[in-house]
């Protein structure tokens, strides 16, 4: 027994030297007394772990041979290489651990328990919603106070005169809706710079923005001046004494009028309206007369060629200003004699006036405008699109039909002296040379005076003020004469008027040469005209509306709708032409001189 276990020792020394050189390969196989297997295992290292493998029976005790050891096949190594490698367990986070669950295992191991997890995601939770509302709050108060501080900012730029970026600002806030009232003080500050920088047209948009106050009405005033000037400096002389003239009490603005008169006179001289001796009727009336004309031709002189200088000159001495002196003190400007205001034409009706102070009308009364017999005591009457107008002995104004535009609210008018009306206004003259007026544009004639005449059309008004100097509240009809005018008239932006020496002037290109008038009336067809021989004179814009007024006897008076036309004859007969739709034309009975 002791020989056959040294035999067994030896035979496993023999085995596990053999073995030795295998254990670098993997997966080796040793057979004999016992077989050796090599593996890998998952780790840092490769770690070989050997297996001896005993044989199934061991050689009989008393056999003398040695035991030679069985090389077994070795194993095939597919499965293991093929079997995959374990992996190695993750430690549980405390942060990606589920909250849900009963305990939870940490980087380190330790398990705490589920609800002090969840306290503490709730706080986290919590923390964050909290500075969420805290950065809303914070968002929220500075857009409520933006605009404040915008409008800071915007009177702020205001007071450092950088009125463009101002405004800039200002307009923004008007966009998102902010107060109204606390812009317009920053409005004010920005358009009086832009009137000191002669930005004239932004600061009048800026103007027209805000609500009329004593203070807008005072910067409208400054703007007009600053405006007037503008117009002087590029020889617009007659709209600059319209603005002047308006507004004689600011500053030297009665001065620069006298300017624009002695302007207009210089120009009519040079453009061939009047002559020279005709000169002392323009200049009547004007203050240091001589002294002033010279200065202004002066003026006018600057940067013109040699030979107008020299002309000027010539004409505008000292000697011949000092006659001019002389004759200026003999004249006085006359009264016109075309007595106005008998006849009327609405746009499709026809008033007339009898010498008993009873109106008589004809044509469309839809809106009532032809409501006039119970009327009496008129003294001159007048006729818009759809209404009627009179003027009555006691200086009281009465009106009928469409009252759309306020046209008919002159319950309160007193002291008048004269009527007129255009296609939705009323006007009237008081005897102080102001006038009143409502509808559609009576905004633009408040600021009246010294007018002598007043007349209307469609969707315009006018005047002549002063010696004959003319206005309208359209800026398209404003003739560019520089002459004094007996007779004006005005329809929309067309005017013609009749000069003191009888002839016509218009804003009408190529309009005709008429002299010896002493009426005019225009339209939105044409001009007409009546001379000294008491002729109809017309002029049609197109060939379509021709009228042949051939009448019995001599006009006295004409009226005109542009569709139809109106005249008075010397012997009282009213005599229509034109569109008769609505019997605007019925007038064969009427007699309006006799008593």
């Amino acid at each position: 027994m002791s020989e056959l276990n040294k035999r067994t020792s030896s035979a496993r020394r023999s085995e596990t030297s053999q073995a030795k050189p295998a254990r670098s390969r993997a997966n080796a196989h040793i057979s004999g007394s016992g077989a050796v297997q090599t593996k890998k295992t998952a780790g840092a290292k490769t770690a070989l772990r050997t297996q001896i493998v005993r044989p199934a029976q061991h050689a009989k005790a008393d056999s003398a041979k040695p035991v030679v050891p069985v090389k077994k096949t070795a194993a095939p190594q597919q499965k293991a290489e093929n079997r995959k490698p374990e992996r190695p367990k993750k430690a549980v986070d405390l942060k990606t651990s589920p909250i849900g669950s009963k305990t939870i295992r940490t980087a380190k191991g330790n398990k705490k328990p589920a609800a002090s997890v969840r306290k503490q995601a709730w706080a986290i939770i919590i923390k964050c919603a909290v500075f969420t509302i805290i950065v809303s709050l914070l968002i929220a108060g500075y857009l409520m106070v933006k605009p404040s501080l915008d409008a800071s900012r915007a009177q702020e730029l205001a007071d450092n005169r950088q009125a463009m970026e101002a405004l800039r600002i200002v307009e923004e806030l008007e966009r998102k809706n902010y107060d109204k009232d606390a812009l317009e003080a920053v409005k004010m500050t920005i358009a009086d710079i832009l009137i000191d920088e002669n930005k004239l047209d932004e600061a009048r948009e800026v103007l027209s923005s805000i609500n009329k106050t004593e203070d807008t009405r005072s910067l409208t005033t400054k703007l007009d001046y600053h405006y007037a000037n503008s117009l002087y400096a590029k020889g617009e002389y007659a709209q600059a004494a319209q603005i002047y003239y308006q507004m004689q009490d600011y500053l030297d603005a009665g001065e620069r009028y006298y300017d624009c008169r002695c302007a207009l006179a210089i120009k009519a001289y040079l453009d061939g309206q009047v002559h020279e001796e005709q000169m002392p009727e323009l200049l009547a009336e004007i203050p240091n007369m001589a002294e002033r004309v010279q200065r202004v031709a002066s003026d006018m002189t600057s940067g013109q060629s040699d030979e107008m200088s020299a002309q000027i000159k010539d004409v505008f001495n000292e000697e011949k200003l000092k006659s001019f002196e002389l004759m200026v003190d003999l004249f006085s400007g006359g009264e016109g004699t075309a007595k106005k205001g008998r006849i009327a034409a609405g746009y499709r009706h026809t008033l007339g006036l009898q010498e008993d102070g009873k109106v008589l009308a004809a044509g469309d009364n839809t809106y009532g405008q032809c409501n006039v017999d119970e009327w009496s005591d008129v003294t001159q009457i007048a006729a818009g699109a759809y209404h009627s107008v009179a003027l009555l002995k006691d200086g009281t104004v009465t009106a009928v039909g469409d009252n759309s535009q306020n046209q008919l609210d002159v319950g309160g008018w007193t002291d008048i002296v004269a009527v007129a009306a255009s296609g939705y206004d009323t006007i009237g003259l008081k005897s102080d040379g102001t006038v009143v007026v409502c509808g559609m544009h009576a905004d633009r004639v408040s600021g009246w005076h010294g007018v002598t005449l007043i007349t209307g059309g469609a969707y315009s008004l006018g005047c002549l003020y002063d010696k004959g100097y003319m206005m309208t509240s359209h800026a398209g009809a404003q003739m560019k004469t520089s002459v004094a005018l007996y007779d004006l008239s005005v329809c929309g932006n067309v005017s013609a008027g009749v000069t003191y020496s009888g002839s016509l002037v218009t804003n009408i290109e190529n309009s005709p040469d008429w002299t010896n008038l002493v009426a005019v009336e225009v339209s939105s067809t044409g001009i007409l005209a009546i001379d000294m021989d008491g002729s109809v004179l017309s002029y049609f814009y197109r060939e379509s509306d021709n009228v042949n007024f051939d009448l019995p006897s001599k006009a006295v008076e004409v009226a005109s709708s542009g569709t139809h036309h109106v005249v008075l004859a010397q012997d009282g007969s009213v005599y229509c032409f034109g569109d008769n739709e609505f019997g605007q034309l019925n007038t064969s009975g009427w007699n309006l001189l006799d008593e």
